[in-house]
């Protein structure tokens, strides 16, 4: 399903979903900005479609907390 994403938003979204990392530990382990971080799972989300829904959002709403 992520296949399609640029590597950079595919790396950020495995990152936050498959390995649970925050969006600090995302930008600290791949040596960038966290605004890069929620810069590429926006456009991954968008590329993606309403697929994610609303709980994706919250998420990122809540610090990449669940």
């Amino acid at each position: 399903m992520i296949a399609p994403l640029p590597p950079r938003q595919r790396a950020v979204v495995t990152l936050f979903y498959a390995e649970d990392l925050s969006i600090e530990q995302i930008a600290e382990a791949m040596h960038i900005r966290t605004g890069t971080v929620k810069s590429a799972l926006a456009k991954a989300r968008d590329r993606l479609g309403a697929t994610w829904g609303a709980g994706a959002a919250a998420r990122e709403r809540n610090g990449g907390t669940t």
